[in-house]
């Protein structure tokens, strides 16, 4: 009876927080309930595995085995917590991450970004050559090259 009053009190705090938008709240106790360090290769009774690779045998002596992908959770779940540490919130650390993330890549994205932005500004150019030369296709994609040129 106890053990049922104890899950009702966190269904409701659950369903609470939910309401109120407290993502903290849930954020701390999924933390709290997944335990990273219990993840294996294969995740039970579903067939699935961490994503890894495999170098094809090649007669080579074998080198030591890398595991990236559980050096890589560690690492994120090392930041997470010192992060909490820090915020006193794993929601608040989540969004730092997430941040420091996207900060990180916006270098390596911004030339996509500037390709996108170029041909919205050439797209009713683009149009206009398809409606004025739509009986001849060769005359199309020569001019739209010389557009892309410029």
């Amino acid at each position: 009876h106890h053990a049922a009053d104890l899950l009702q009190h966190d269904w409701q705090t659950t369903m609470e927080a939910v309401q109120h938008f407290d993502w903290n709240i849930i954020a701390d106790a999924a933390a709290d309930v997944v335990d990273p360090s219990k993840i294996t290769e294969s995740v039970g009774g579903t067939g699935m595995t961490k994503p890894g690779f495999e170098l094809p045998s090649l007669g080579l002596p074998s080198l030591p085995s890398v595991d990236l992908w559980g050096s890589w959770m560690g690492f994120l779940q090392a930041s997470i917590f010192k992060l909490h540490d820090i915020t006193g919130s794993y929601g608040a650390s989540i969004i730092a991450i997430v941040l420091a993330v996207k900060a990180i890549t916006y270098p390596l994205n911004y030339k996509v970004y500037a390709a996108q932005y170029e041909m919205q500004a050439i797209q009713p150019e683009i149009d206009r050559i398809k409606e004025q030369y739509k009986d001849n296709p060769e005359l199309v994609n020569m001019r739209t090259g010389v557009l892309f040129a410029e």
